[in-house]
């Protein structure tokens, strides 16, 4: 069987592995052959009991599968072999079929010819891509790396167009990715599935929503069982994959942003319930969406975003987000949470341009609230006339950042932090450590971070 294999294998990889090779074969209609030939090797051999064979048989395969990758990522693909056309027709085809490997290399071509957002969403809207693809998720029986890989690779492609995201809501059921995310032998496989739904959670209130039920289908009871959201937190926690930590915590934020922007954040926490009888709507979702972050420990993973200084345009999304957050009394209380003395002094120099502060500056604006009688009182005061003065001379809004744009990074990530430093204090610039407000140290370097602004 397979005479002269290792030959062959040599000869065929050298001439596929060439690029003017590769060219002739997308343009002057060869994928036909190419395809043909890849199907016969991966189903036209039975059991091979010769070891040499099978070695060979099994390089073979290998190589013609990075050929396949190379072909369907080639420039001139797309238009030679638009979607409606044999060529990617029996590629969908091999998706839909039961052949693993057959499954495993459509998942590789197509998901080539996924790269752009109308093809993306060709494949989702005319041709239901996704359909196989999930179905291959849910199955418990799926274990293959390569194939999973595969899989959620072309998925994280398809997810990318807003309008494919609802279509695609249903890989966030309990049995599809949030099964995946307990797969610490599989780290890979994690890192892909909570990317995947962090693409699935951003900008898309319904599957946002889908993360914040419970597995009995509501929220907020005592006795309800743990929300998916829970789970991303658990992963991240567990995970020592920075770049899963990273998605993890990306995915918590995308959360979060859906709770406090867009034109309908109450469809995120529509399944979720409190005790109150309050009958007005806004209070209802603000009590829902109060109950629900403290049920839900986000602290970790949203101070990660700020600490980390890997990937600023990343911190740079936290600190657009965390502002938005603290417009708000029940987000504000979230992320007075996270600010402890490093992500503080991060905060600082941000808004200072790295100045660094003398150590009686310093300690002014930590002690100088505990100051007795009339004096702290009337602190107090120019204090809250600070923050509204800054507020009205600054115009200040949350702006989110162009990571295209890095020239300007700076001076959004300042606006931001001091959009997060006013509301704070608007907030949370009671006495106390409790729910009133911040602890007297935190709250005067804050302060004095309002009259350093309002000076610059």
């Amino acid at each position: 069987m397979l005479p002269g294999a290792g030959v062959l294998v040599s000869v065929a990889a050298a001439y596929l592995g060439s690029e003017p090779f590769q060219t002739d074969i997308v343009t002057k209609d060869g994928l036909h052959l190419f395809l043909s030939v890849y199907h016969h090797v991966h189903t036209g051999f039975g059991d091979v009991d010769d070891p040499g064979a099978e070695a060979a048989l099994k390089q073979l395969r290998a190589g013609l599968l990075n050929s396949l990758a190379d072909i369907s990522g080639h420039d001139a693909f797309p238009a030679h072999h638009p979607l409606d056309s044999p060529v990617p027709q029996t590629l969908l085809a091999w998706l839909k079929g039961a052949n693993p490997a057959l499954r495993t290399a459509a998942c590789i071509a197509v998901g080539n010819l996924s790269r752009s957002d109308q093809a993306s969403t060709d494949l989702v809207q005319k041709h239901s891509a996704h359909e196989p693809l999930t179905a291959v998720v849910a199955d418990p029986a799926t274990s293959d790396q390569q194939v999973l890989h595969a899989v959620l690779s072309f998925l994280k492609n398809l997810a990318i167009p807003a309008a494919n995201k609802p279509l695609l809501g249903g890989l966030l059921d309990p049995t599809c990715l949030p099964r995946m995310y307990a797969l610490d032998t599989s780290p890979q496989v994690q890192f892909s599935a909570v990317s995947l739904t962090r693409l699935l959670i951003t900008n898309c209130p319904e599957n946002a929503r889908r993360i914040c039920k419970t597995s009995a289908g509501g929220g907020g009871g005592d006795g309800d069982d743990a929300t998916i959201a829970d789970s991303i937190v658990s992963l991240f926690s567990r995970s020592d994959a920075e770049p899963t930590r990273m998605e993890s915590a990306r995915s918590i934020l995308a959360l979060c942003r859906a709770l406090h922007s867009g034109s309908s954040p109450e469809v995120v926490l529509q399944d979720w319930h409190t005790d109150s009888s309050s009958s007005s709507p806004a209070s209802s979702f603000e009590e829902k969406r109060s109950a629900f972050y403290q049920k839900h420990a986000f602290s970790k993973p949203l101070s990660f975003l700020v600490a980390q200084q890997k990937w600023p345009t990343m911190r740079s999304e936290a600190l657009f987000v965390l502002a938005l957050m603290c417009r708000s009394r029940d987000g504000s209380r979230v992320v007075l949470s996270i600010l402890d003395d490093d992500n503080t002094k991060i905060l600082t120099e941000l808004v200072t341009g790295g100045k660094k502060t003398s150590g009686t500056e310093t300690e002014t604006a930590a002690a100088g609230q505990i100051e007795a009688g009339h004096e702290e009182k009337q602190q107090d005061d120019s204090s809250a006339d600070d923050v509204a003065a800054l507020t009205t001379k600054l115009q200040l809004e949350p702006q989110q950042v162009d990571p295209r744009q890095r020239e300007t990074m700076g001076k959004v990530d300042r606006e931001n932090c001091l959009v997060l430093v006013t509301e704070l204090l608007r907030h949370r610039g009671g006495d106390g450590d409790g729910d009133g407000g911040m602890p007297e140290a935190r709250r005067g370097v804050l302060r004095d971070l309002v009259r350093r602004a309002l000076a610059a």
